[in-house]
């Protein structure tokens, strides 16, 4: 009989913390992210006029205000959120938190219009969170292909969200509608508690741990028992190595952070084009639902299924993209995605004008607009973005050049917070731009604009 009692491990422990496993969590807690932010859009002027009583005429305008509010909030909350998974223990905690204040937002959500921004906040840190996780414990090597299956999840929350609250609406009523959403939190709940912290993640915890104490031993002249006998000189060109003591120091990490990251060029150019990918896909959200219900009647069941021909086509193209991104064709689809993005715009605000054949029936015109959304969504997925595989190569690239460059816990968590936090400006400048310009100057108006933008781009 042992004198010291061994230390149990806890049920399941194996596959709770198996890599596989925590795959499974992250990404059904993206798919819950995307879900839910896409659950609200179709059913949102029903929650405004029939349980607020506003006036169809003001339904537009509101739209785009709490749609802005939410990107706002999410701009605001990343670089919080990814400062502060690089900095704690245990991000198990920051998910869960992160899942509360979702959850949260979304029963409140349910009863009125208000707390749309703490739903912001939860998905800000779903997706730091969740992508910085997946950095820890996934080998490069299957980067791109845990990239891809996350990437498609991602688009099947995105369409089957509106798609599901559409339906549920207009055939199951309101309450039964939400209990939808709960019950994919609920599994997103289930899954989290279920998540055991990944070996890989405890053993690089330890190492941070070991080298953070023995930084704490060392005084302030920067000689202890652990120093060399001879102080090793940077091979680095003092250009590039200029401002990496601040890094390390903590009182400036955050801001010198951000400037080597945004003066990579590539992910400038990724930026800008995933900031404009993702204001694009924020305006149909907030002018696509009202748009359809006043020009041809739809309710938000055929309201939520245009999502699905706006995201749909992505899950299927995108592995053609990945392989012509990966030969180096990006700024060919870049280019291209930008350019037939203009006249498809265009097309779809001038669909119902009176100089085209199929504008004698209004059955006809609906038919040309599926097939226009349906267009765009094939092309509006080819302008390449700065996703985790890109932020990643950046990061893990200077780490490289210079050893400890972001710290002793590296820079992931920071890296994706940025990388979402130029989505969310996107979410944010859409429902801005395209609400105002809906509501004064009109959805054929908004589109022609749109539609220039884009070509300009290209």
């Amino acid at each position: 009989m042992g004198i010291f009692k061994k230390n149990k491990k806890p049920w399941g422990y194996s596959w709770r913390s198996s890599s596989t496993f925590t795959v499974t969590c992250i990404i059904t807690a993206l798919f819950a992210e995307t879900f839910t932010h896409g659950f609200v859009v179709p059913i949102l002027p029903y929650i405004l006029e029939k349980r607020n009583n506003v006036d169809p005429s003001h339904t537009q305008q509101l739209t785009y205000l709490i749609l802005t509010t939410y990107g706002a909030a999410a701009v605001a909350s990343g670089p919080v959120v990814g400062q502060l998974t690089d900095r704690l223990k245990y991000p198990k905690i920051i998910l869960a938190i992160g899942l509360g204040i979702t959850f949260m937002g979304t029963a409140i959500l349910a009863t009125s219009t208000n707390r749309r921004i703490l739903q912001a906040i939860g998905s800000t840190v779903s997706q730091v969170v969740g992508h910085a996780t997946l950095n820890d414990i996934i080998k490069p090597k299957n980067m791109g292909m845990i990239s891809t299956l996350v990437t498609t999840f991602i688009s099947v929350g995105a369409f089957s969200g509106p798609a599901v609250s559409g339906f549920m609406l207009e055939f199951f009523g309101y309450w039964r509608t939400w209990m939808i959403v709960f019950v994919v939190l609920s599994l997103d709940i289930l899954l989290r508690l279920l998540m055991i912290e990944h070996p890989k993640i405890k053993d690089k915890r330890a190492k941070v741990g070991d080298e953070e104490s023995r930084n704490a031993n060392v005084p302030s002249g920067g000689v202890s028992e652990y120093s060399a006998l001879l102080p090793s000189t940077s091979a680095k060109p003092y250009g590039f190595a200029k401002g990496v003591s601040d890094l390390k120091e903590g009182c400036a990490s955050m801001f010198s952070f951000y400037w080597m990251i945004l003066s990579q060029p590539m992910i400038i150019i990724g930026f800008v084009s995933y900031m404009t990918r993702s204001s694009l896909m924020a305006s149909f959200n907030t002018t696509l639902p009202t748009h359809v219900r006043d020009a041809f009647g739809w309710g938000s069941f055929p309201a939520g299924v245009m999502f699905v021909g706006l995201q749909a086509p992505a899950i299927i193209l995108d592995p053609l993209c990945g392989w012509i991104r990966r030969r180096g064709g990006d700024k060919l689809l870049t280019g291209l995605g930008f350019i037939l993005l203009g006249p498809l715009l265009w097309l779809l605000g001038a669909v119902d004008q009176k100089q085209f054949p199929w504008s004698d029936s209004k059955d006809m015109t609906k038919v040309v607009y599926v097939i226009i959304i349906i267009c765009i969504g094939c092309v509006q997925n080819l302008p390449t973005s700065v996703g985790a595989a890109e932020i990643t190569a950046v990061i893990e690239r200077l780490e490289t050049e210079v050893p400890g460059i972001f710290g002793p816990k590296g820079g992931h968590s920071r890296g994706q917070s940025l990388s979402n936090g130029c989505f969310n400006v996107g979410q944010f400048i859409g429902p801005l731009l395209s609400g105002s310009l809906a509501d004064n100057l009109g959805w054929h108006l908004l589109c022609y604009i749109r539609a220039n933008d884009y070509l300009y781009e290209g």
